[in-house]
């Protein structure tokens, strides 16, 4: 549970005997009352310690401490006056001057019921838990109906892992004083959370706030119930109303945030994350929480810095570890994935996040065995029921759609509720495959039933079983353009391009006014390199729908690749004409530009593609090369900053800033990314010539040669532009 881990354990320092914010008034009179007392009689050691315990009801405990000073100095064996002044320092946080008073108290009274209690306070804080018990057995043989007196055995119950009896205790304190403290329902119900009783720990929720709609700790007691349950949207609403009451508690925000990544609401865990680390630079989970928001957002370089500043904070923070991990799956980094999942579940066996994370990595590299093993394992124990998902992926993968079916079905609907685009796609796919299966084994000779799971296989992602079900579907029925067509796209995904134009050629044969089948048999002959029929196929295609943007597009691609650069802007061209609002035709046409030497145009189409859409930073790149050759140094690195920071392993990104760098006479910042690109790419020619045109600045003429004996070794050769 969050909530046990920080906060509640922190909340001791409230008053114990009752007080609560209505009786504000009654406090100050009763203040008066005691104030005119010792006026009339300053020896009156009754006024002060009544004055000091109604200072200490109303949290003023420098004044309880010296209200109780006085009376001690006047009665120096007044066993009342330290046991108030031991509370006052406990809630002041002096725990030596809490342990030296209560003690002193029950010398002088060993019957000071109240003094036992407070000296458990501080036993409990060191972990000296049978010291605690002691105390708190014997207040409780003085006075069987003290209610903190249980209550606080609860709580040291709880230290010991002995829930059961820790309620048990809650629940004599709440039946001694129903409606007197919020606390001893809330701590129960943290109790019922950890025995899986749902509604009685959120009855226990509901009734703290009921007594005190002011506490921020009730509020993150429920909250925690909520996201136990995968109810995201109530676990933010009290996270929030928490917030509320106590903006400068970092956790706080970082739990919501956590709830906003569950929902896929990254911009909104950012937030969070941003603001749990402002609060407390030194606790790891706001950075845990942020990286996973960055990652999310695909700025790797942000995420992975965040993560391991969260490990290097506590290196056995389990959830530090696992967004770490969820960083690398995000990433495509699956062995480092695996790693920091398996890392963070031997910190913490049941880390959802950690679990997720070594599922999807299992089965996104193909050990479809092991990822079942690992959730069945897991959901054997009563771990994450999301795990069924994943399941359920697993065993379609291995062609096992009886055993997925089921796994879908034992998922929560909470569980399928915020799924990322590729997920739900590929959720709804295994749904298709497993009605289409049932079709099937109605009627094994339904052509179409094995088309259909065909279909959700390919939609699947499974290829493999696409091809067996779409040549089951051929072979049981007549020949099927849209068969063909179907199975060469399989082919194509299986790398298989021979196999793809087969099967395209026969669908145009079939059918040779369908525009998408000539499209696919271009993607298949563009895959064998062989152009000139790959060009003819896309012309073709344009010709049979003249509002599809596509084949302009692969053909501009391939004029590109043929450095036939008009062309390839002729084609753009036409693509934007037919699809303006898309960002990809305008880089693509910047790209062009730039190939051209048309730096405002370059500069235009990029600017027009951001406003399109602010996350493809592919622009950014091409934005800055203009802006190098137009000398806007300073523009072109602002983009590219922000470009490595999503893709740290763009070599061409360090190398084009290398040169804005070289350009502005900063070598040190020059040379820094000429290497950082030749780190990433050890044959990159063209940052190995401009690291030596560097040198040769510097006056290193043998590193400069060097240098340009080694980039004119790997076929460099540097052009007008260079």
């Amino acid at each position: 549970m969050k909530i046990q881990t920080g906060i509640i354990c922190a909340i001791v320092s409230t008053v114990l005997w009752g007080c609560s914010e209505d009786q504000q008034t009654k406090e100050l009179k009763q203040i008066a009352q005691f104030t005119e007392k010792i006026e009339k009689n300053p020896k009156d050691v009754n006024a002060y310690e009544g004055r000091a315990d109604t200072y200490l009801q109303m949290s003023e405990n420098q004044k309880a401490v010296e209200d109780c000073n006085r009376a001690i100095a006047i009665k120096p064996d007044d066993a009342n006056a330290y046991e108030v002044r031991a509370h006052a320092y406990y809630q002041m946080s002096k725990n030596e001057h809490t342990m030296a008073d209560s003690t002193k108290a029950i010398e002088l009274d060993p019957k000071c019921v109240k003094a036992y209690v407070v000296r458990s306070f501080v036993n409990l804080d060191n972990q000296q838990y049978d010291a605690a018990m002691k105390d708190l057995m014997q207040a409780i043989a003085l006075d069987p109906k003290h209610t903190h007196a249980y209550y606080t055995r609860g709580r040291v119950y709880d230290a010991l892992g002995k829930h059961q009896q820790a309620i048990d205790d809650f629940t004599t304190a709440i039946k001694l004083d129903p409606s007197g403290d919020g606390d001893f329902y809330r701590d129960r119900g943290i109790d019922y959370v950890l025995a899986s009783k749902y509604d009685q720990a959120l009855d226990d929720f509901n009734k703290a706030i009921s007594i005190n709609d002011s506490d921020p700790s009730y509020f993150l007691a429920r909250a925690d119930l909520h996201d136990q349950y995968s109810e995201t949207d109530d676990a933010i609403e009290d996270y929030t109303a928490a917030i509320a009451l106590d903006a400068d508690n970092c956790e706080s925000y970082a739990y919501r945030g956590e709830e906003y990544l569950d929902q896929l609401d990254y911009h909104a865990a950012l937030a969070d994350g941003i603001q749990a680390v402002r609060l407390d630079p030194k606790w790891p989970d706001g950075y845990a929480v942020r990286g996973c928001a960055y990652s999310g957002l695909g700025n790797f370089g942000k995420a992975v810095a965040d993560c391991n500043k969260a490990i290097e904070l506590d290196s056995k923070n389990a959830y530090a570890h696992a967004a770490l991990g969820f960083a690398y799956l995000n990433a495509g980094k699956l062995e480092d994935a695996e790693t920091e999942a398996n890392q963070a579940l031997s910190i913490n066996s049941t880390s959802p996040l950690a679990g997720q994370v070594l599922a999807q990595s299992l089965i996104q590299s193909g050990q479809y065995r092991k990822a079942t093993e690992f959730c069945n394992d897991k959901l054997k124990a009563g771990s994450w029921s999301k795990l069924h998902q994943w399941n359920a992926i697993a065993y379609a993968e291995l062609g096992n759609l009886d055993r997925a079916g089921r796994e879908l079905d034992r998922c929560a609907d909470a569980d399928l509720q915020y799924l990322s685009d590729d997920d739900q796609s590929q959720v709804d796919a295994l749904k298709d495959a497993i009605s289409s299966n049932d079709d099937i084994k109605k009627d094994p000779k339904d052509a179409d039933a094995f088309h259909s799971r065909g279909d959700a296989w390919h939609k699947f992602g499974n290829d493999k079983l696409a091809v067996e079900d779409y040549t089951r579907a051929l072979t049981l029925g007549s020949d099927n353009a849209e068969y063909y067509d179907d199975r060469g796209d399989a082919y194509l995904n299986l790398d298989q391009p021979e196999k793809a134009v087969k099967d395209f050629t026969k669908a145009t044969q079939l059918e040779s006014t369908e525009a998408a089948y000539f499209y696919n048999r271009g993607r298949a002959y563009k895959d064998l390199q062989d152009y000139p029929k790959a060009i003819a196929d896309f012309q073709r295609a344009s010709e049979l729908d003249t509002d599809d943007q596509d084949a302009h597009r692969e053909l501009g691609a391939l004029y590109a690749l043929q450095g036939n650069h008009q062309k390839a802007l002729d084609q753009y061209t036409q693509a934007v004409k037919l699809k303006d609002d898309n960002a990809d035709n305008y880089v693509d046409r910047a790209v062009e530009y730039s190939e051209l030497g048309q730096y405002d145009r370059t500069i235009e189409d990029c600017d027009k593609a951001e406003s399109l859409d602010k996350d493809n930073h592919l622009l950014m790149y091409w934005r800055a090369v203009a802006n190098l050759h137009k000398g806007n140094f300073d523009k072109a690195i602002d983009d590219l900053k922000v470009r490595v920071q999503y893709f740290p392993d763009d070599s061409d990104c360090y190398c084009v800033m290398g040169r804005c760098y070289s350009a502005k006479g900063n070598t040190a910042e020059a040379l820094k990314n000429f290497d950082q690109a030749i780190q990433i790419d050890p044959k990159f020619g063209e940052a190995i010539y401009q690291r030596a045109l560097v040198y040769e600045k510097l006056g290193k003429k043998d590193l400069a040669a060097k240098g340009m004996s080694t980039a004119k070794g790997l076929g460099y050769v540097a052009d007008a532009k260079d």
